[in-house]
């Protein structure tokens, strides 16, 4: 994708601090995949269908 390791931490930070901000803490990236689910940023995961 073109993009430094180090850019993509420091998004993740700034968004962390964001929702830390607004009192939804975020201290893992299932977390944050959470909150942005929840706030319909991302689409839910499917649930795997059984054979």
């Amino acid at each position: 994708m073109g993009v430094a390791e180090s850019t993509v931490k420091k998004n993740i930070d700034r968004v962390r601090e964001k929702y830390e901000a607004a009192g939804r803490p975020a201290g893992t990236k299932i977390d944050l995949y959470r909150r942005a689910v929840e706030d319909g940023i991302l689409p839910p995961l499917l649930p795997l269908r059984k054979r």
